[in-house]
C-alpha cells in the first residue's frame, strides 16, 4: 500500500531513493529508462552547469530558473484543478520540485555507485516513511 509522505523532507527522501535505484534497474534490464525517468537527472545537471557559469554570466541560470518556475506554477495549477482542491496550490510547487530534485540527485548517486563498481548503498534500502 502507498503511504503519502507527511513532509517535504520525507517526500524528497522517497524520491531520492527511487531515483537512486533507477540506474540499477536500467543496468539489470540492459536498456535506458524512459525519457520521463531521465529528465530529473538532466534537470539537476542543467542546474549545476548553469550555476557553474554564475561567475561570468547569470543569464543561463536565470533563464532556467524562470522556465522552471513557470513550469512549477502551471503544473501546480493543473494538479490543483484535477484534484478539485485549489487550497493545495500554495504547497504544490514545492512538492513537485521535491519530486524532481530528489529523483534527479538520487539518479546521479546511483550512477556514481555503478561507475565506481560499488555495491548499492544500504542508506537507500531503508523505507522512507
Amino acid at each position: 500500500a502507498y503511504h503519502p509522505r507527511n513532509s517535504l523532507r520525507h517526500l524528497f527522501s522517497q524520491q531520492r531513493q527511487y531515483g537512486y535505484w533507477r540506474p540499477f534497474v536500467m543496468r539489470k534490464h540492459g536498456q535506458p529508462g524512459a525519457l520521463r525517468q531521465l529528465v530529473p537527472a538532466i534537470f539537476v545537471a542543467a542546474v549545476l552547469a548553469t550555476a557553474a557559469l554564475l561567475p561570468w554570466t547569470v543569464m543561463p541560470f536565470a533563464g532556467l530558473a524562470l522556465a522552471y518556475g513557470a513550469y512549477l506554477l502551471a503544473a501546480a495549477a493543473a494538479a490543483a484543478q484535477a484534484a478539485g482542491d485549489w487550497a493545495l496550490l500554495p504547497r504544490l510547487p514545492a512538492a513537485i520540485a521535491a519530486f524532481h530534485v530528489g529523483y534527479g540527485l538520487g539518479t546521479w548517486r546511483g550512477l556514481w555507485d555503478i561507475v565506481r563498481s560499488r555495491t548499492p548503498s544500504a542508506d537507500f534500502a531503508r523505507i522512507t516513511r
